[in-house]
């Protein structure tokens, strides 16, 4: 069990986090999370792809976040990372059929 001394529980519980789901993902189930502290907002992204897939896309990702080519990686665990958060739209599965958004996903 993880002890914690009187003053981090105190800090700790003064946090307030707020999560809301994104709908319509086509590959994750993704939540933007924010906090009552921290004025940065996160993208939560849980994976529901084979841990192969996971894996190597987890790599890609850090590898195009350290460049600066896409957002910002601020960690990643068994079964999803933690991500900034780019202000957009989830696609549909209309978006990914239509031909104008096609080839650039």
């Amino acid at each position: 069990m993880l002890q914690l001394s009187e003053s981090c529980e105190i800090a700790c519980f003064q946090i307030k986090i707020y999560v809301s789901i994104f709908r319509g993902g086509l590959s994750n189930h993704m939540f933007h999370v924010t906090s009552s502290t921290f004025a940065t907002p996160y993208l939560l992204r849980i994976h529901r792809a084979a841990a192969t897939q996971v894996f190597m896309e987890s790599v890609s990702f850090a590898i195009f976040s350290e460049r600066g080519l896409g957002p910002k990686l601020y960690g990643f665990f068994e079964g999803g990372r933690m991500e900034e958060y780019l202000p957009s739209r989830t696609l549909t599965l209309d978006d990914v059929r239509n031909p104008e958004y096609a080839y650039l996903v």
